[in-house]
């Protein structure tokens, strides 16, 4: 009935709503989260940091397999 479809619409709505402000709140937590420990600059250091460790690593690797 039209009743019934008007409620499942109305139902399907309030979950997309309800699944947008989830998403929000978890990337606005996230946000303060990584604002919590220190500013984007130490982020992006360790990251870079992060990437030169696995690249030496790789490359200690390669050395050693064709040694």
């Amino acid at each position: 009935s039209q009743i019934s479809a008007d409620i499942q619409v109305t139902q399907y709505k309030e979950q997309e709503n309800n699944e947008e402000i989830s998403i929000t709140s978890r990337a606005l937590a996230l946000t303060e989260y990584y604002k919590a420990g220190g500013n984007i600059y130490q982020l992006l250091i360790l990251i870079f940091l992060f990437v030169i460790a696995q690249v030496a690593a790789n490359g200690c690797d390669f050395w050693v397999a064709h040694w």
